[in-house]
């Protein structure tokens, strides 16, 4: 009896040591999750926002304009508080201010030991500088100001650029940044587009009267010269104003079954560089995603689609659709 009761015991001295190292590793598990998160989060992974502060925050679109008098251009927006606002714009060493650089600079220090976005910034041989004005239109949402910021500079039609907002204090020789960041859960490839690819999606929503958008023909001109400079660039030809434009085809023929969904296969030329395409298709036996080329097949019968960069058209797609 006393043998048995011994094993007993040692058996359910073990259960209880399994139980414990069980618990401690959750635990474990679970501080080391929220130092994880604690740090991505204020110190400066690549995937988060740095220096994050609700009271200066970059909206997560980089917008960009047509305008008969400074041509084409990328601007970003910030909500700042209203305290912060009135601190920054009373105080003469400091401004709000942005700064610009381009996707492939990033891919070439993003494996650097310290990775704040202000010594990223460091690292880049090309930054650009745009100062967000100091008159601000009020916040559509809670409290505080909304500051736009617009690059006007920019001649880099075909590289993808991206931005971080940042409180500029300059005391002597010294400059110094605060709350360097990107909007929350978005990085520097996401956060990104370039003046071609704004230029190609511009005119598509033109043709299509999307977003009930007017241009003028200056602005117009614009975007076509910026497509045709990228276009004659890419096929190692001098640019001239010969209205060069990108060229897209689509399969002739498909074939889908009811039910059905597939992204369209596209040939664009030239190739490798980021554009808008638009698709548009007839019909309702199918359905296809405007921006993506996803068409979904829902009934019986002949589905027409075309794709479109800069407005101009690619050939017809014809599918069909079967039970």
């Amino acid at each position: 009896m006393y043998s048995k009761a011994g094993n007993i015991g040692v058996i359910l001295v073990a259960i209880v040591l399994v139980l414990a190292i069980i618990f401690l590793s959750v635990s474990l598990f679970r501080t080391m999750r929220k130092m994880e998160e604690k740090f991505s989060s204020a110190s400066g992974e690549i995937n988060a926002a740095v220096q994050y502060n609700a009271d200066f925050a970059m909206l997560p679109e980089i917008k960009f304009y047509y305008t008969d008098e400074k041509g084409f251009y990328p601007t970003f927006l910030c909500h700042v508080s209203s305290e912060l606002y009135e601190e920054v714009y009373n105080d003469p060493n400091k401004s709000f201010v942005t700064l610009v650089s381009f996707v492939h600079e990033f891919e070439k220090v993003k494996s650097a030991e310290s990775t704040d976005w202000i010594t990223l910034f460091d690292a880049a041989e090309d930054v650009r500088y745009g100062v967000f004005n100091n008159t601000p239109s009020k916040a559509e949402e809670g409290e505080g100001w909304l500051l736009k910021s617009g690059l006007v500079d920019l001649t880099d039609y075909t590289y993808r650029i991206t931005a971080i907002s940042a409180i500029k204090t300059v005391e002597g020789d010294s400059v110094t940044y605060q709350y360097a960041s990107m909007p929350l859960k978005m990085d520097y490839s996401s956060f990104s587009t370039s003046m071609v690819y704004e230029s190609t999606k511009l005119l598509n929503k033109v043709k299509f009267g999307i977003d009930g958008i007017t241009i003028t023909d200056n602005m117009d001109s614009r975007a076509r010269s910026i497509i045709n400079s990228v276009v004659d660039t890419a096929k190692g030809e001098s640019v001239t104003d010969n209205n060069s434009t990108f060229a897209c085809t689509l399969p002739e023929t498909l074939t889908m079954y009811v039910g059905d969904a597939m992204y369209l296969p596209i040939t664009v030329s030239p190739a490798d560089i980021p554009v808008s395409i638009y698709y548009h298709g007839n019909g309702d036996i199918a359905s296809v995603e405007r921006w993506t080329g996803k068409v979904t097949a829902k009934s019986p019968g002949t589905y027409l689609v075309a794709a479109y960069i800069g407005g101009e058209a690619s050939n017809v797609c014809t599918i069909t659709i079967v039970e």
